[in-house]
């Protein structure tokens, strides 16, 4: 009887610790399916099967799956038109996830339970319908949260106090919500290097601890104080408001006042004098800046320099005329004077330089298709800018009249992956060759893979999916670039998404030149 009890108080263990068990070997598949069920809309998640099939089999990735190593490293759901109320909390069982992107589509309920996730690096929810109050101890759990993107939905109530106590935030996007009440105190602010709190519903004083970002992070919220926003903070016992306040620091108030006025006039007077000065000096036309130019050799010289030199004119061209100037210090340079200087800032001449280079790719392989001859050593040295700015590509179709040798290898088509290991060269490997000019151009870095043994340079291959997969796009554009054209980093991040798509090493993933030459050209910079 004993040895029969016994024997029911194993089976009875059994079966309470088998759910347990389960729970811990759930499948990464299994959870992503789980994820799935939730959305009362999936349709684009055409591969999510319940076919005992691999997430991250690199035959067939789950749509919207990043792997590494084998394993789910990140999930990323941007604008798939996707709806419902998602349950994050599923994916607690897969450990290596870092990164989650629901951005851009119609998901509703509370804020997802992240917090469940807590190695989780990295959330992007703009652009839903989330709602609601988040508690204020939520993020307690996900010390390794570096960013945060909740943007244009309808959070409320306050911003939880355990926002500000992350100890790795880097970026926070609240704006367009519906937050109240005081901005938290942040523990650690000098690593906030992205911050928007702007168009919410925030009141009181911003801390000091953020005076390192301008008006625009704080800006709309009506009851909001601080210098930032110029806009004094009233005293909270200031209960009697027809008390005259001390004479003191009224007047010196109005003292500083008065001297940033007077330096404002003084400055305005000197820059339109200088400006009526440099009008009498340089010949008409725009400028799009100060030009100087540095050489190691012959020192430092402007603009102002050649237009005080002694000059003969060399010989006149369509563009303008060519001198020939003395400097003060003795050194002589050629200066070209270009009639009608075009006005094009630097995003747009950098959008157009790469889509003519797409439409000359799209017209060699058109035009040639039959002789099945690829390009073979495009890259950005091998771009020419004509005249009218347009691009020339120079060494096509030398590739036939090399001989298989380390000469032909020096060919920069034979850097694309599936050149390296056949040693041959098609048109997708014209499609390698022109996405590592797009992200050449877009993130003004020189690529390792113009060097035959890549030691020098930036991978900017590597670099960019990296940064596109941690959703870090800003990161990449040029500084140059993109500081001219604040409106236009948009289509700046898609082209750096065209360019991603065509250095795929997956031959059979890349991009094909037609798609590619079809998404560039609906580029708007």
């Amino acid at each position: 009887m004993a040895a029969v009890c016994g024997h029911h108080l194993s089976f009875f263990l059994l079966l309470s610790l088998f759910p347990l068990s389960c729970l811990s070997q759930q499948s990464p598949s299994n959870a992503l399916l789980q994820l799935k069920k939730s959305f009362s809309k999936s349709d684009s998640l055409t591969n999510w099967k319940d076919d005992g099939s691999n997430p991250c089999d690199p035959n067939n990735v789950w749509i919207g799956i990043i792997c590494a190593n084998g394993m789910v490293s990140s999930i990323n759901l941007s604008g798939m038109g996707l709806e419902g109320q998602p349950d994050i909390g599923a994916l607690e069982v897969i450990d290596g996830l870092k990164a989650i992107s629901l951005e851009n589509n119609s998901f509703l309920g509370p804020m997802p339970q992240i917090n469940r996730l807590r190695y989780l690096k990295a959330f992007y929810a703009g652009t839903n319908q989330f709602s609601g109050v988040i508690p204020s101890d939520f993020f307690q759990t996900l010390g390794s949260l570096k960013k945060l993107w909740l943007q244009h939905n309808k959070f409320s109530g306050q911003i939880p106090i355990s926002v500000g106590e992350l100890p790795n935030l880097k970026e926070l996007h609240l704006e367009y919500n519906e937050f109240s009440g005081p901005i938290p105190a942040f523990s650690d602010p000098d690593i906030i290097t992205n911050l928007d709190l702007s168009n919410n519903k925030l009141e009181g004083e911003i801390p000091k601890s953020l005076n390192q970002f301008d008006a625009k992070v704080f800006e709309n919220n009506a009851d909001l104080c601080g210098p930032q926003l110029e806009k004094e903070c009233k005293a909270e016992d200031s209960t009697q408001p027809d008390v005259e306040p001390s004479a003191g620091p009224k007047s010196s108030t109005k003292w500083i006042i008065m001297i940033v006025v007077v330096a404002l006039l003084i400055l305005i007077i000197l820059a339109k004098a200088n400006r009526i000065e440099e009008d009498h000096v340089r010949p008409s036309g725009g400028s799009m800046g100060d030009l100087v130019m540095v050489n190691e050799e012959r020192g430092v010289f402007g603009l102002h320099d050649l237009m005080k030199a002694a000059a003969e004119v060399l010989g006149n061209g369509g563009l303008g005329s060519a001198y020939k100037a003395m400097l003060g210090n003795g050194v002589s340079v050629v200066v070209k004077r270009v009639k009608e200087m075009n006005q094009m800032t630097k995003d747009v001449f950098d959008a157009e330089i790469i889509k003519g280079v797409a439409r000359g790719m799209g017209f060699l392989h058109s035009e040639f298709a039959s002789y099945d001859l690829p390009h073979g050593n495009l890259k950005s040295s091998n771009v020419l800018i004509g005249n009218d700015y347009e691009p020339l590509l120079s060494d096509y179709a030398f590739y036939p009249l090399v001989n298989q040798t380390p000469t032909a290898q020096c060919m920069f088509a034979f850097k694309s992956p599936e050149a390296m290991l056949n040693q041959k060269i098609s048109a997708k490997s014209d499609v390698y060759c022109m996405g590592i000019i797009i992200l050449e151009i877009m993130t003004g870095k020189y690529p390792s893979q113009y060097f035959n043994n890549q030691k020098g340079g930036t991978d900017v291959v590597q670099w960019v999916r990296s940064a596109l997969a941690e959703k870090r796009e800003k990161e990449l554009i040029d500084p140059e670039i993109a500081s001219g054209a604040r409106e236009s980093v948009g289509e700046m991040e898609k082209l750096l998404h065209i360019g991603a798509a065509c250095t795929e090493s997956d031959v059979e993933q890349r991009m094909e030149l037609n798609e590619a030459i079809r998404k560039i050209e609906e580029i708007s910079v």
